[in-house]
């Protein structure tokens, strides 16, 4: 069986069995069989995030390399033969594929140990859920000893058999928020003297879109999103209440503070405007992620247009 076919059983055997955040169990399991029949011993330090470490022949440094285990809340509707068994979760964002090769790498790696120092494994629980299990990871030692950490994406635009990298920041910082608006209800027909919460939730969207677009500099980018907007119990009532949620995708703290300052100011304001009050909710997540190197020192960053390019072996 060549290395691809190992990669893709691996891939769709855990495809079939996606699992949400520190509810990993099938998985986990998996992951733990798949290791240690390859000889290896894998250890878990949560109870579904694992490490596990291949010793090479010559001394030298501690290398991770690390995947995410957990799945989204979404039904699979593909008919593929290998979908999801669980109707509420799918391996929609790739970590099906980041398990299956940090898999097959690992059965490469036991097979010849010509290499130096230690290479370790990294299986971590929920990415998905913020604040996620990479802290608890971490507070149980999964970093001990490492001189280096590696991890990967996959990223579906480029061609099979390439790989981005860049200097620098190469993920941004994840943020996400709730916005509440409580106004004044009353009958669809008698709009005066009310608050009508949908409107004013109009407002705040079409207005937050006024950040990243007019506050934010074109060199720095930025993503606010109006991800959900619930208001309203019938088609000819005023409603007296509406919630907004979204992300926040920057890729510095500085446009980060910006834009959060900022969608608080707007959101009372223009709440205030129509004498209704708002509340923003802003959860901070995870930070940004960087990849240090050499390999470039260029221009603005895009989230399509890392610096480097290459094809795999190049």
């Amino acid at each position: 069986m060549s290395w691809q076919e190992v990669a893709v059983n691996h891939r769709r055997a855990l495809h079939r069995i996606p699992e949400l955040g520190f509810c990993e169990s099938r998985t986990s399991d998996y992951l733990f069989s798949a290791l240690t029949e390859i000889g290896l011993e894998p250890k878990r330090l949560t109870e579904t995030g694992m490490i596990a470490d291949i010793t090479g022949e010559r001394p030298g440094k501690c290398v991770a390399l690390r995947s995410d285990i957990d799945a989204l809340p979404l039904a699979e509707q593909t008919g593929l033969s290998f979908a999801s068994q669980h109707p509420l979760a799918m391996h929609a964002c790739g970590h099906d594929g980041h398990m299956a090769m940090l898999l097959t790498c690992a059965a490469r790696l036991v097979q010849d140990r010509s290499f130096a120092g230690t290479v370790r494994l990294l299986l971590q629980p929920s990415e998905e859920q913020p604040p996620g299990g990479a802290a608890p990871m971490i507070e149980r030692g999964c970093l001990d000893g490492v001189d280096e950490i590696y991890g990967m994406h996959v990223w579906p635009q480029y061609p099979v058999g390439t790989v981005g990298i860049r200097a620098g920041v190469m993920m941004a910082f994840s943020d996400k928020f709730r916005i509440t608006v409580h106004g004044r209800g009353g009958h669809g027909s008698e709009p005066a003297g009310t608050q009508d919460a949908v409107v004013i939730a109009s407002q705040i969207v079409a207005n937050l879109q006024t950040i990243v677009s007019r506050r934010i500099s074109a060199f720095e980018p930025a993503v606010l999103t109006c991800g959900t907007i619930h208001s309203g119990v019938n088609f000819n009532i005023i409603a007296e209440d509406a919630e907004i949620t979204g992300t926040v995708r920057t890729l510095s703290g500085s446009v980060q503070n910006i834009i959060e300052n900022d969608m608080r100011e707007i959101v009372e304001h223009t709440a205030k405007s129509y004498g209704a009050q708002a509340l923003l909710e802003y959860e901070r997540s995870y930070p940004a992620g960087t990849q240090i190197g050499e390999y470039s020192r260029g221009g603005p960053i895009s989230g399509r247009n890392h610096n480097h390019i290459a094809p795999v072996g190049s």
